[in-house]
């Protein structure tokens, strides 16, 4: 049993973080593109990336997380491989006085929101979930639902 109730997010009002940008953290990321903001901040980022940053002004800085970073964040995905550093984040969270939307992807346990491998089309939507437990699982029922006539 899990205590997840799946909703849709209007993200055109949110603030979004997002630290490490490695392929998890670039995937979320070309799902946030229509949120009030967008940024990025990772010690390192491929040139094919800061392209993509740039050619769609999301703003992105080279360095590591700082708690000064979650001010104006109604939303924050950490996809560092560095556990340590996710701990970090979801401590400074915790004492922010205020809700964030937060995902680790590491310490998945920890999240408040997970995130479901969704088919979109014009006129419906269907999202699948395994509730962060098991994201193969996910892409593959997506994968399979994807190549049926509906």
């Amino acid at each position: 049993m899990n205590n997840f109730y799946p909703i849709n997010i209007d993200i055109s009002k949110l603030n979004v973080l997002i630290v490490g940008l490695g392929n998890v953290g670039y995937r979320k990321l070309q799902n946030v593109l229509h949120a009030k903001s967008v940024k990025v901040i990772s010690k390192e980022i491929s040139k094919d990336k800061i392209i993509f940053l740039k050619e769609n002004k999301i703003s992105y800085e080279l360095r590591a997380y700082e708690n000064k970073d979650l001010k104006y964040v109604d939303m924050v995905f950490a996809c560092t491989d560095d556990e340590y550093v996710q701990n970090y984040i979801s401590k400074d969270i915790a004492n922010q006085n205020r809700f964030i939307l937060a995902n680790y992807c590491k310490i998945q346990d920890k999240s408040n929101f997970s995130n479901m491998s969704i088919i979109q089309k014009e006129d419906y939507a269907i999202a699948i979930s395994t509730y962060n437990k098991n994201p193969k699982k996910t892409r593959n029922l997506r994968e399979r639902l994807e190549k049926c006539k509906l």
